[in-house]
C-alpha cells in the first residue's frame, strides 16, 4: 500500500471515529435536555390559567435553550446573516424557508426567531416526546399528499397568522437530499395570502452536512442560516401561486453564501 492510501484510510477512520464520538455523545446529552424540558413544560401548562402572554414567553425561552443545545450537543455552531431583516417586533409574518436537516428547525429556533410555530408531519405526532414538544410548540400537523382536507388544515395557519402569530413553512414538503432546492409547493403560500402576511425568505446551509438524509451519524458542522429582506403583502399580492412559488424560489437562491 502506497503511503497516498495509507494517509487516506487513516483520515478515512479518524473520520468514522470522530462520527462516531459525536452521535454517542450527543445521544448522551442531548436526550435528557430535550426529555427534561418536556418535564419542565408540563407543569408549567398552569401558568395559562393566569398568563397566557407569560406561558408562551416561558415556552420560547426554554424551548431556544433547547434547540441551541441540539447543535451545541452535536459540537455543531450556527452562523446568521441578514438578522436586520427579521420581523422581530412584528406578527403575521411568514418564513419561507429552505429543507436539508432535521436540524433546521433547532437552528432555526435557536438563532432566528423563537416565536415561530412550524407545519410538521402528522406522523412526527407519534414519536413519544417529540409529540410533547411540538404540542409546546404548537406546531401545526399536516400530511404529506395535497388532498382537499390537507389544504383545509392550512386554513388553521391563516386563523393563527391573522391572530399575529409567526409561522414557518418548507416549501419543498420534505428535506431535500443535495445542496439544491427542491420544487416550491403552491399550497404553501395559501395561509400567508389569505392572511395578508409579510413573508421572509430564507436559506439553511450546513444543516445537512450534520445529519444527511439517511444517515445514522453525526458530523460536527457549522450552520449558515441567511434571512432575506421581508415581502409585504402589496408586493405579491396580484402574482398567481405558481408564479409566487417560483419567485421565492430564486429569492432563497440568491442567498446562497456557502458552496457545498
Amino acid at each position: 500500500m502506497t503511503k497516498d492510501k495509507k494517509n487516506m484510510c487513516m483520515r478515512l477512520k479518524l473520520s468514522k471515529l470522530i462520527s462516531f464520538s459525536a452521535t454517542a455523545f450527543f445521544v448522551c446529552t442531548y436526550i435528557p435536555i430535550f426529555c427534561s424540558g418536556i418535564l419542565i413544560l408540563i407543569p408549567l401548562r398552569f401558568l395559562k390559567l393566569f398568563s397566557k402572554d407569560l406561558f408562551k414567553r416561558t415556552t420560547q425561552i426554554i424551548g431556544g435553550f433547547v434547540a441551541r443545545s441540539c447543535l451545541w450537543t452535536a459540537f455543531s455552531s450556527a452562523i446568521i446573516y441578514g438578522k436586520e431583516n427579521i420581523p422581530v417586533n412584528r406578527g403575521n409574518v411568514v418564513y419561507i424557508c429552505s429543507h436539508q436537516s432535521f436540524f433546521d428547525i433547532p437552528a432555526f429556533l435557536g438563532w432566528v426567531d423563537n416565536r415561530a410555530r412550524f407545519v410538521a408531519r402528522e406522523n412526527l405526532y407519534r414519536i413519544p416526546f417529540l409529540r410533547g414538544w411540538l404540542k409546546a410548540l404548537r406546531c401545526f400537523p399536516v400530511g404529506r399528499r395535497a388532498t382537499r382536507e390537507e389544504i383545509k388544515r392550512f386554513d388553521l395557519l391563516t386563523d393563527a397568522l391573522r391572530e399575529n402569530d409567526v409561522i414557518v413553512i418548507f416549501p419543498e414538503g420534505t428535506r431535500s437530499r443535495t445542496a439544491e432546492l427542491g420544487e416550491f409547493k403552491t399550497s404553501a403560500f395559501r395561509p400567508a395570502r389569505k392572511s395578508q402576511s409579510t413573508i421572509v425568505p430564507v436559506l439553511i446551509q450546513g444543516s445537512r452536512n450534520i445529519l444527511p438524509r439517511g444517515k445514522k451519524t453525526i458530523r460536527p458542522s457549522r450552520v449558515s442560516i441567511t434571512i432575506g429582506e421581508p415581502v409585504e403583502y402589496n408586493d405579491y399580492c396580484d402574482i398567481i401561486p405558481a408564479g409566487l412559488a417560483d419567485m421565492f424560489q430564486k429569492k432563497i437562491a440568491s442567498l446562497n453564501r456557502v458552496s457545498d
